[in-house]
């Protein structure tokens, strides 16, 4: 059972890179686990309600990511 979990978590991981390699800035498609954790986890973000939807207000410089998580 744990390595299937792991395998399915290894999936999930290689995706969300897949996904967030292009927007953030330092992560490669082939970075490890604690570049992802300081690069997109580690930032501060508060939820608002505006015009009938939530809004996620990041605290980085980032353009490109709050565009990214903010589009519905």
């Amino acid at each position: 059972m744990y390595l299937i979990l792991t395998a399915f978590v290894h999936v999930v991981y290689r995706y969300l890179l897949e996904i967030f390699s292009g927007v953030a800035e330092g992560l490669t498609q082939n970075s490890r686990l604690k570049r992802f954790i300081f690069r997109l986890v580690n930032i501060v973000a508060k939820f608002t309600r505006s015009g009938r939807r939530q809004i996620i207000h990041l605290a980085t410089k980032n353009k490109k990511l709050v565009m990214l998580l903010n589009s519905s």
